[in-house]
């Protein structure tokens, strides 16, 4: 068990007490002796020494259970507030760990973020490069059309006219001459 300074008020209460309990009994004794000796005054006043000595007896009482009872609660005080020193330093440690995860949530987000940034912005090209690539095969396939129509049109000019071959302007290794007709 620890000694603390309650222990030793406890102690000279104790001893308080039984100062005032010695009071009482010579108190009692002069009284016996004033009895005895047929003396008035000097019986009373032992008799208001005794009356004096059993308050402060019962008064010394009543303050050593008091003291006692308040060297009880301080010794439970003090194991309360131990413990709870003990939660608060596990609370401090806990949001401590809570603290370091949110950082590095915040630092994971931050990094998923820029990712889908990047991806967006590379969404933005593809999409623009799509557009370009569609912008151009229409207009591709326009031109197709148009040639298309041209080769048509000219196929129908030259349907018109007959070609021939003359043998006479024929040379070997030549190409066979064309003669409109």
């Amino acid at each position: 068990m620890r000694f603390c300074r309650s222990d030793v008020r406890s102690e000279r209460a104790e001893e308080l007490e039984g100062g005032f309990a010695l009071s009482m009994l010579c108190a009692g004794g002069h009284l016996f002796d004033g009895f005895l000796a047929g003396d008035e005054r000097f019986a009373v006043v032992a008799e208001e020494v005794r009356n004096l000595a059993a308050r402060s007896a019962k008064a010394a009482k009543e303050t050593a259970e008091l003291i006692e009872s308040s060297v009880e609660k301080t010794v439970r005080g003090t194991a309360i507030a131990e413990r709870t020193s003990t939660a608060l330093d596990e609370i401090v440690s806990s949001i401590t760990k809570v603290t370091d995860l949110v950082s590095e949530i915040a630092a994971a987000s931050s990094e998923q973020a820029q990712g889908i940034n990047q991806i967006s912005i590379g969404l933005q090209q593809i999409d623009s490069v799509v557009q370009q690539t569609t912008a151009n095969a229409e207009e591709s396939a326009a031109t197709s059309e148009e040639l298309s129509s041209q080769t048509a049109h000219l196929n129908s000019i030259l349907s018109r006219f007959k070609l021939k071959a003359d043998s006479d302007d024929f040379r070997p290794g030549q190409k066979e001459p064309l003669r409109l007709s």
